[in-house]
């Protein structure tokens, strides 16, 4: 376990820097490269790689220019992934379930289908779909946004999870925490969050805390890490590579 805090005194900045540079050892470099790729391919942003590809099967200058001109036209990937990812065009009926029971409460209900309306619950899982066909791996963040409750999508190259001893995940509970880099620095330095079932606060990557949310405990008032793990293939991997068929279409 890279992050085991039992105890707020627990959380030194030490500690923090060492395990935020664990957790970056620990992905793979072809697995964010081949990430990056697919989202290209997805967005038609092929010419690096096709151009290669072309050159090296095609001696040709006229053919090479041929086969050039039909790959950047014929945008594959992206027509593979959109008719993969054929999902619900109206949003579907939904229960709320509080503690692993279902709850036929009219106003808990209302509640949360205000929230899941507002804060565009059934779009991000759209795109969830989407990039984890691609990727073979996303992610649901839920967070706030002043009094509204949001969902933001991410990509598996995008967040840093702590794993079990067994490297094994099938849900998010099987993680020990959630290191998501912050699009912003303090001081000149790189904010994360971080999240576990009992601690919340943000870090810089030098390990000092520079925001506790009010809370010296730096308790997590949601005990549990705010994240759903969309995996295409089931496999538990904690980094799938991208399904090479799709991208290459």
């Amino acid at each position: 376990m890279i992050f085991d805090f039992q105890d707020p005194s627990e959380i030194a900045p030490e500690r923090l820097r060492t395990g935020l540079l664990a957790l970056q050892e620990l992905v793979p470099w072809s697995y964010s490269a081949k990430c990056e790729e697919a989202l290209d391919f997805c967005a038609d942003r092929m010419g690096r790689y096709l151009d290669v590809d072309i050159e090296s099967t095609f001696s040709d200058p006229e053919v090479q220019n041929s086969v050039r001109a039909c790959a950047y036209t014929v945008p594959l990937a992206r027509k593979v992934i959109d008719r993969l990812s054929l999902l619900y065009k109206r949003d579907p009926k939904r229960r709320l379930i509080v503690r692993g029971d279902s709850t036929r409460d009219e106003s808990a209900g209302r509640l949360y289908h205000e929230i899941a309306f507002q804060g565009g619950l059934s779009d991000a899982l759209r795109s969830a779909h989407r990039m984890a066909n691609l990727l073979g791996l996303s992610f649901v963040q839920v967070g706030a946004s002043g009094s509204r409750i949001v969902f933001d999508v991410l990509s598996g190259k995008d967040v840093l999870l702590s794993p079990p001893a067994d490297g094994r995940v099938s849900s998010i509970e099987d993680y020990d925490a959630l290191v998501l880099p912050k699009p912003y620095t303090v001081d000149g330095a790189r904010v994360y969050a971080f999240w576990s079932a009992r601690f919340h606060f943000l870090f810089d990557e030098n390990g000092r805390i520079v925001d506790d949310f009010g809370d010296p405990e730096l308790g997590n008032p949601l005990g549990a890490i705010p994240l759903i793990r969309l995996d295409r293939e089931g496999s538990g991997e904690l980094y799938p590579l991208p399904p090479e068929s799709l991208v290459r279409a």
